[in-house]
């Protein structure tokens, strides 16, 4: 099994709304968001509302970036997630930082 560590976007196609984060597994992270949303149980309130709204088909998943991390597994991720949160501006991330 190959694992691929990245930054990703989860965008509502209806409204062009987006959710940005990272993960050193991005499809077992991938999952988990979306059987959080689908069992109603995510932890953004923002995004949970939106998805019981709009519904599973109007919300597309994709990878911003994939990273090679070699050194400080824990941290890497985290300061490209912070770039793109800069520089995307996403309506349903709760905190800026």
């Amino acid at each position: 099994m190959i694992v691929t560590a990245g930054v990703y976007v989860i965008q509502n196609i209806i409204n062009g709304k987006c959710y940005v984060g990272s993960s050193i597994h991005l499809d077992r992270r991938r999952l988990e968001h979306f059987s959080a949303l689908k069992h109603n149980k995510h932890h953004n309130i923002h995004l949970q509302r939106s998805f019981d709204k709009h519904g599973v088909d109007s919300f597309e998943f994709s990878i911003l970036e994939t990273l090679d991390i070699v050194d400080d597994i824990k941290d890497s991720p985290l300061k490209r997630e912070q770039f793109w949160i800069d520089n995307l501006k996403p309506e349903y991330n709760i905190l800026p930082i």
